[in-house]
């Protein structure tokens, strides 16, 4: 998404005017492919996921099929899942990407234009038509999970898996 907040310190974060108008072209220009909507799928995990599937809802003439992987397709429609959603995407702002809680959408109360404008779930008539992959688990360690040897980490990972789950089952 097109960040809200230009000032962070990791700059202007136009990601999706980088990934329409210069990604795509490059990879067209310079590999061998399919040029055209017929040619492309576009897949993501996690917060790739959720880019995955706004990308594909706001330009489906440019891919055929989508794929999120333990993605949150939906962030700000259903009042549940945007409390999950706004709690893991503060997290991953402040705790993995080290800038404000609400610099891709602003906030939420004041700013719930632009939330709307960059849920999926308000252009879900668009994915009509389009190949639709959805992986997600329910937040319950797996066999290969050890909550022993991490259990901070397995707590953690497991409400942000829980909270993409409930994003991605409420997705319709």
């Amino acid at each position: 998404t097109n960040w809200v907040d230009q000032t962070t310190n990791l700059g202007k974060s136009q990601w999706e005017t980088y990934d329409i108008t210069e990604l795509i072209p490059w990879i067209d220009a310079n590999l061998n492919t399919i040029a055209n909507r017929n040619g492309r799928a576009v897949a993501g995990l996690s917060q790739g996921g959720y880019g995955s599937t706004e990308l594909a809802a706001h330009d489906p003439d440019l891919f055929t099929m989508m794929m999120s992987f333990s993605g949150a397709p939906e962030i700000y429609r259903d009042p549940e899942v945007r409390v999950g959603a706004q709690a893991v995407i503060d997290a991953t702002m402040v705790g993995l990407n080290r800038v404000p809680a609400n610099s891709p959408f602003g906030d939420p109360a004041t700013d719930a234009i632009n939330w709307e404008g960059h849920d999926p779930a308000y252009y879900i008539g668009n994915l009509r038509g389009m190949k639709l992959w959805f992986s997600t688990a329910n937040g319950q360690p797996g066999q290969y999970d050890d909550p022993v040897s991490n259990p901070s980490g397995a707590v953690a990972a497991g409400g942000i898996e829980y909270a993409t789950h409930v994003s991605t089952t409420t997705f319709e």
